[in-house]
């Protein structure tokens, strides 16, 4: 499997980071392993991208390189099957952080993929973007073929339980392995945005002392969040770009200003796809109608002392 925006096996490598007593963990519900390669899949995929970013970001700031990617802690208010995910940070006595939590709802990373195979390629793929241009309206279907996909994971989650929910959403949207091929780059650029946006919670965390709630402080650190993401992927997949032969024959593309310009262009594209799943996300939370107010509503869990 390839992954277009991923050049560090490019001659483009890290320095390897020597992190003394530092621990992360991921923690999987013990049922997914009873599922296919391809239904575990954008599990570990999520959790990859949080550690592999996360702990070079972290170190980089000078916070602990520790987080712990959690799939089982359930999220206030938050049903098993919306679109949400978040951050906390644990203190010590002093308010210096320790370590770092990710959640998310049970089927969120399903839901992440399922997304990223039905409605993305409208947006990733140069002919269907194109014909997209041409019919906007075009878009109200696919949405709503992903829709009924998720619909169906959340009616065999409440009748069996989250394994059925899982196979139950790929059965009705015809997924199978050979989507991972088709669809891997999309995938990867959608949990950046999301990995990148819960990261940069907890980078803010280093600067925000005060948890007492308040609206308007709680949106603008989600902006901020935002734009530290966005930084952050802009990094990572535009000026991260590698000019060499190798990477210039892996894209099928024959200049370094070739790649940087469709390095830009699938991330901006993957910003419009985050939009739009953040509207779908709002209509879980408005009784069916699509809104942004997800992106003020979407939950964080903000510090947890030890």
């Amino acid at each position: 499997m390839v992954f277009y925006l991923d050049p560090t096996p490019m001659n483009n490598q890290i320095e390897p980071i020597e992190m003394v007593r530092k621990l992360s963990s991921i923690v999987f519900p013990s049922c997914l392993f009873s599922l296919a390669k391809d239904e575990i899949f954008p599990y570990e995929y999520f959790a990859y991208t949080i550690l592999e970013e996360g702990i070079i970001y972290l170190h980089s700031i000078g916070l602990p390189e520790s987080i712990i990617v959690d799939f089982t802690h359930p999220l206030p208010h938050c049903s098993p099957w919306y679109i949400n995910a978040s951050c906390s940070t644990t203190i010590d006595s002093a308010g210096q952080p320790i370590y770092f939590s990710i959640f998310t709802p049970l089927l969120a990373p399903t839901i992440f993929y399922m997304f990223s195979a039905t409605v993305l390629p409208i947006l990733f793929d140069d002919k269907k973007f194109s014909d997209f241009k041409q019919n906007p309206s075009s878009l109200r279907g696919i949405v709503q073929r992903f829709i009924d996909g998720v619909d169906a994971s959340a009616i065999a989650y409440v009748d069996q339980g989250l394994a059925h929910a899982i196979r139950a959403g790929y059965r009705h949207l015809d997924l199978d392995f050979s989507d991972l091929q088709n669809c891997g780059d999309y995938f990867g650029c959608l949990l950046m945005h999301i990995g990148y946006h819960e990261l940069g919670h907890a980078y803010i965390s280093k600067f925000t002392r005060n948890d007492v709630p308040n609206p308007i402080n709680d949106r603008a650190l989600e902006l901020i969040a935002d734009l530290i993401a966005t930084k952050w992927l802009f990094d990572r997949t535009v000026m991260g770009t590698p000019d060499t032969d190798e990477y210039r024959n892996l894209r099928g593309l024959n200049t370094y200003a070739d790649t940087i310009m469709s390095n830009s262009l699938m991330s901006v594209r993957s910003q419009m796809a985050l939009l739009i799943l953040s509207s779908i996300a709002g209509a879980q939370l408005n009784s069916g109608t699509p809104t942004l107010a997800a992106l003020r509503l979407h939950h964080t869990a903000g510090k947890v002392f030890q």
